[in-house]
């Protein structure tokens, strides 16, 4: 489109599947290229990202459990290896994702800053893990926001200004060792999320577990994070 008064372009409504990065080239009035023809632009105006969401991220952590975001990638595009989320305290503008503004939660992340690590791919390639660690924070409800690492610098909360979804921190689901306080059904062996979690399970599962701190089972729980 050509530039409106104050070097704004009129916008364009654009369908790409999936989202794409791409380079932006510019035909400069003065340089006598053509617009209709693709060739004539040949300046570097930088890049433009156009991102696919189909579902947002709903991520629920518990307090001291391991906190982690899983994004589908096959849907979810151009989302990639090395980007990363960061959490905020704020609330999502409805009518716009490319509004995500409000105060990182400290706490979470490797950096205790609310920025996830770069994320890796899972066990299925097909999933991408954005991990935040141990949870720490206030209880409540946060929107997570997106910045393309993989492709250039994240450096300020300014720079996340995507929103993907939300991240919700909760009180803890089990506590050890007042979860022996009343009886448990055991529906099986879950993916343990902290010590507690752990000591539970096995005193669900009727085992002295915890109970004995020379035990297999409680040298398995003492690995996890308190």
């Amino acid at each position: 489109e050509t530039a409106r008064p104050g070097d704004v372009f009129d916008p364009l409504k654009v369908t790409v599947k999936p989202g794409i990065t791409a380079r932006l080239c510019w035909c400069g009035k003065y340089d006598n290229c053509n617009p209709d023809v693709p060739a004539d632009f040949q300046r570097d105006a930088g890049a433009i990202t156009i991102v696919r969401l189909e579902a947002e991220l709903k991520v629920t952590c518990m307090i001291k459990g391991l906190c982690r975001a899983l994004v589908t990638l096959a849907t979810n595009a151009p989302i990639g290896v090395g980007d990363q989320l960061m959490v905020k305290s704020g609330t999502a503008n409805l009518k716009s994702r490319l509004e995500c503004q409000g105060t990182p939660l400290p706490g979470l992340g490797p950096k205790f800053d609310g920025r996830s690590g770069r994320m890796k791919l899972g066990s299925d390639p097909n999933i991408g893990v954005f991990d935040f660690g141990e949870t720490k924070g206030d209880l409540g409800g946060y929107i997570l926001c997106w910045c393309q690492a993989s492709f250039r610098p994240c450096l300020s909360p300014t720079d996340f200004g995507f929103h993907v979804g939300s991240l919700t921190i909760t009180s803890p689901q089990f506590v050890w060792p007042a979860c022996t306080d009343k009886e448990q059904t055991f529906a099986g062996w879950r993916v343990w999320e902290n010590f507690d979690d752990c000591c539970c399970n096995y005193a669900a599962a009727g085992a002295v577990g915890c109970l004995n701190e020379k035990s297999v089972a409680f040298a398995k729980c003492s690995v996890l994070p308190a």
